[in-house]
């Protein structure tokens, strides 16, 4: 029970980092203007991404679960698809997997930051893992190492991005350097190409708030 419990505490952790990285959109004020004719959708379309139809019911919590607010679901989850599908689409285009070297390089980076810097999340899975037995150390340090394969491909992603793009970047705790402003210049480019299009005009206005 200890150990899924902890497991389930990292997958938490691990989705938080996806997910953050998905909101990112949202993070630049400046608004996105689209050229294209405006199609009209089936009915209870709301949304197209790379030829798959959203309806407003794919929005929605799964069965039995509960949200204060539904609308910033809706928003949240329409986000995270328009940025998956873009991401593998992206990653099938450009060789992104990170190596051995890369992996290596970001675990001695990791390991070197002094106790005083570590987050309470970081001390939080030091203490638990003291507490497992060597099995369960085994399967979290294999979770531990596919998170930080997946923060190196994510580094060399935002890379690839700022190069192509340039603009703005902020600072945040998963990288130093987080482009925002190639994010959206890289989804309005697939916008504008008519790979996705977001016929509710609200879900729109909020996507790209």
């Amino acid at each position: 029970m200890r150990t899924a419990a902890f497991l389930i505490f990292l997958l938490c952790l691990g989705a938080c980092f996806l997910l953050y990285r998905a909101g990112s959109v949202e993070r630049d004020g400046t608004p996105a203007v689209s050229t294209a004719t405006p199609e009209v959708p089936p009915p209870g379309v709301i949304a197209r991404i790379l030829g798959r139809d959203i309806r407003r019911e794919d929005l929605d919590p799964p069965p039995g679960a509960t949200t204060t607010d539904l609308r910033q679901f809706r928003k949240d989850k329409l986000a995270a698809l328009i940025w998956k599908a873009f991401e593998d689409k992206y990653e099938t285009e450009h060789p992104l997997q990170a190596t051995d070297e890369e992996v290596a390089q970001l675990n001695d980076v990791l390991s070197s930051i002094p106790e005083g810097r570590k987050s309470d999340v970081e001390k939080q899975i030091e203490s638990e893992r003291a507490q497992l037995t060597e099995d369960e150390q085994a399967e979290v340090a294999k979770f531990a190492a596919d998170l930080r394969r997946e923060m190196v491909k994510s580094w060399k992603f935002n890379r690839a991005l700022y190069r192509q793009y340039g603009v703005a970047v902020i600072f945040q705790q998963f990288d130093p350097v987080e482009p925002v402003g190639a994010y959206r210049s890289w989804l309005k480019e697939q916008e504008t190409a008519g790979d996705f299009t977001i016929f509710d005009e609200q879900s729109r206005a909020e996507f790209w708030e």
